[in-house]
Order: structure tokens, then C-alpha cells, then sequence
């Protein structure tokens, strides 16, 4: 393993602050206590605790950390095993209120630098009684699709079930696109034009320094989200896309002033370079997608996205902003991390759009079923974010949000319509 940051990676640690966290989450339902087989115990820490040493002897990804060391910048560092158990803790709460309270404090506080970049909780709910077992990761360590590598912490599998993590586990550090300079000012003039389309608009309220999150969840039969899609005569991806996008114009009206919505909606969307994903760090950028912000027929939002998506990934505008942070890499490491706050400040975006298709068949923690698996992306300064994780029979979408910023409603009415937009599009 290529134990060397990329400008990829680099970029994750360099515009992390107490109030802007960079870690990626995964919350993992369990089967409730009210539906569990009779010969099913509840997972306990310390079964859990000694899988996990075993899993992180195996695998060096486990013991892996940002170590920074003055003006040089960052380093990977492997940690040892003793310190790398340090990650799992174990928590309990008396109810939904008090679960969400605790990922509130999960999601707004960065992950500490003295051990490897991940830390995973066990959650005991008293009422109604049920687990969970949330898994945070840093961006600097993994992107959101190589974060699949994390179930071989826990998730129950004999060797050749574990074998199909190896694309994540043990291939090498992803270190960057390679394009030449003709391929390069094609993806930034590219990246420019989307830019600067929403550039006359206001923009969505800013990330605020508040050490609250809130999150609500989507759950929604694959098959229906394929229908609705094909009804409007798009995929999966560009379907999902077009719906949060509607989803987030008509919840904004609800909550927010007149004078202060947008007419714009900019988004980040990931896209990843690895098209056959074997890889581990980051091989995921980003590109920029715009949404008009008031009411638009969903066709038409979907053929925006359509052609919008495929300008933007024609032009392979996701390769603008590795490349100018690899070019950069000269600089002092103050330097380099003022460049990357300011350039995030001016992309300014005002939501997170991520899709991603699951290829883990892995099912159970110590014989406690999965219900769902929800993805949970961190808030670069935009205050609201969603992730739609495809897994076999479901699609589900996680949602953050910054209530100090966009009020407490947002994500859960967005939540609302997107349900209802995929039910309208299969009764068209």
C-alpha cells in the first residue's frame, strides 16, 4: 500500500475545521429487538471488539491516519493494533430523540488526529429497543465509495465473501487523474461554464459555525424509483437528481423568506475517475450541476440534468480541481490550505447530490440482519446534503442539514417530496 497522501486526499484535511467536520458516515440498522430470530443475541461490544482486532490485523487499511507535521503538511501514518481498537466505542440513548442527539454530535464534530482516521459506535436504543452501529470515516483516508471497504470491520463473512472488499482493501492509493493539457483546459473551461451558471443568484444560507446537525432518511423500493424514472425518460441517477433538486426549490419556499431564496440551486455532484472501482483514498471529485429553484415541471428538470450531466462528463470537468491542487503542491502547506478554503468559499455550493450503486453482498453483523444502510456525506460548507445509496431491492437517501442555517424542516419536508414525486412518476 502506497502509504502517500494524494492532492485528493490532501484537500479533505486542508479545509477541515472544528465547525466543518470531513468525515463521511454510514449508520447500519439492525434487525429491531421486536423481530429478531429467538436464537439472535443482540450484539455486544466486546464480540464486536475482538472481530474488529482481528479485522484490523488483517487488513493495514484499519491503522491508517493523518499525522500533520508542521510545514511540510500532512503525512499517512500507520498507527498499531492497541490504538487502532481505540476507535470503537459503545453508546446508549433512552429513545429516537436521544439517537438523534447523538449523531447530531457525531456528525458535527471532526474525528480526533491522534489515531486512524475512522471510529465506529455501537448504539443501544432503550425504546423502542434496536441497534446500530455507525461507522465515520475520513475523506482524507476514503471517498464515499471506497468507504464500502469498512464493512470488513464487522460485517459477518468467511473468506470468500470478504474477498469482494479486496477492490477496496488492498489495492493501492489512488494518486490522481492523468490528462494532458489540452484534456485539462477543456475540464476547466467546462467546470467554469457551470459555474458560472448560477453566478448571478443568491445562494442557499451558508454553513454556520453551530456544533448541531440534523438527519432525516429515505427509504424506497428500487423497482418504483426505476419506473418513475422511465416514465420521465431518465436513469436512475439523473431521476434522483432531478427529484432532490425539486424536492430542495419547494421546501426552501416553505421555509425560507422570499427575498432570501435563490433562483439557482448549484450542487455538488461526486464523480469518480475509477470507472471499474478498485481502488483506495480518493479517486472521487467533483463537478457542479445547477437547478432552477422555482416551480418547474419534473420532465423538465430531468432534461436539464440530462443534458447538464452530460456536458460536464463529456468534458471530464471533474478533473479541475485534483489538477490544480496537484499543481499546487509546491507550496508551503499553509499556503496550499488557504488555496483550498478560499476556492471552496467561492464554488459556494449550496447542496450535496451523491448517487452510488452498492456491489457489497454482505448482510449481517454477528448474525444481526441489516434492515438498512444509510449514507451520510459531510457539509463542505453547503448546509444541506443528500446521498441515494442503490442496494439491491432499496434505494436509500441520507440526509443532512444544518438547522442553525436552513431551519429545522428542510430535510425532513424534502424527505416528503421526494417520496412523493417517485409515487406521482408511477401513477403518470
Amino acid at each position: 500500500m502506497n502509504l502517500r497522501f494524494s492532492a485528493l486526499d490532501e484537500f479533505f484535511l486542508q479545509i477541515e475545521t472544528e465547525h466543518r467536520p470531513t468525515h463521511w458516515t454510514v449508520v447500519i440498522e439492525l434487525t429491531p429487538a421486536a423481530e429478531r430470530a429467538a436464537d439472535v443475541e443482540p450484539i455486544g461490544i466486546e464480540p464486536l471488539r475482538a472481530r474488529m482486532q482481528e479485522r484490523i490485523r488483517r487488513y493495514p487499511l484499519f491503522r491508517l491516519g493523518a499525522d500533520e507535521t508542521g510545514r511540510g503538511g500532512a503525512v499517512l501514518r500507520e498507527f498499531d493494533v492497541p490504538t487502532a481498537t481505540t476507535c470503537l466505542d459503545s453508546a446508549a440513548v433512552e429513545d429516537d430523540a436521544g439517537w438523534r442527539e447523538l449523531m447530531s454530535s457525531l456528525l458535527a464534530r471532526p474525528l480526533p488526529r491522534n489515531r486512524p482516521a475512522w471510529r465506529a459506535v455501537l448504539v443501544d436504543q432503550a425504546g423502542p429497543a434496536r441497534q446500530r452501529l455507525v461507522i465515520l470515516g475520513s475523506h482524507a483516508v476514503s471517498d464515499g465509495i471506497a468507504a464500502a471497504a469498512f464493512a470488513a470491520l464487522f460485517a459477518d463473512g468467511d473468506e470468500d465473501r470478504l474477498r469482494q472488499l479486496d477492490r477496496y482493501l488492498d489495492a493501492p492509493r489512488y494518486q490522481g487523474p492523468s490528462v494532458t493539457p489540452r484534456e485539462f483546459f477543456a475540464s476547466l473551461r467546462a467546470f467554469g461554464r457551470s459555474w458560472r451558471g448560477a453566478a448571478r443568484s443568491r445562494r442557499l444560507p451558508r454553513l454556520t459555525a453551530s456544533s448541531r446537525r440534523m438527519m432525516a432518511a429515505v427509504e424506497l423500493p428500487t423497482a418504483l424509483v426505476r419506473r418513475a424514472a422511465v416514465r420521465h425518460g431518465a436513469g436512475t441517477a439523473e431521476f434522483l437528481i432531478a427529484a432532490v433538486g425539486a424536492a430542495v426549490a419547494e421546501s426552501a419556499r416553505a421555509v425560507l423568506p422570499t427575498s432570501e431564496l435563490p433562483e439557482t440551486l448549484r450542487a455538488f455532484l461526486p464523480a469518480t475517475f475509477d470507472k471499474d472501482l478498485r481502488h483506495s483514498g480518493n479517486a472521487v471529485s467533483m463537478v457542479l450541476v445547477n437547478a432552477p429553484a422555482g416551480e418547474v415541471a419534473l420532465d423538465e428538470r430531468v432534461a436539464m440534468t440530462r443534458v447538464q450531466l452530460g456536458a460536464v462528463l463529456d468534458a471530464r470537468a471533474e478533473v479541475a480541481l485534483p489538477v490544480l491542487a496537484r499543481l499546487g503542491r509546491r507550496l508551503p502547506w499553509r499556503a496550499r490550505r488557504a488555496a483550498a478554503r478560499a476556492a471552496l468559499s467561492a464554488l459556494a455550493p449550496d447542496l450535496h447530490v451523491g448517487v452510488s450503486p452498492a456491489y457489497v453482498n454482505l448482510t449481517s453483523i454477528l448474525g444481526n440482519e441489516f434492515t438498512a444502510i444509510h449514507t451520510l456525506s459531510p457539509l463542505l460548507g453547503n448546509a444541506l446534503s443528500f446521498t441515494c445509496l442503490v442496494i439491491g431491492r432499496t434505494v436509500h437517501i441520507g440526509i443532512v442539514w444544518d438547522p442553525e442555517a436552513c431551519g429545522t424542516e428542510i430535510g425532513a419536508l424534502a424527505a416528503r417530496r421526494i417520496t412523493d414525486l417517485v409515487e406521482a412518476g408511477v401513477v403518470l
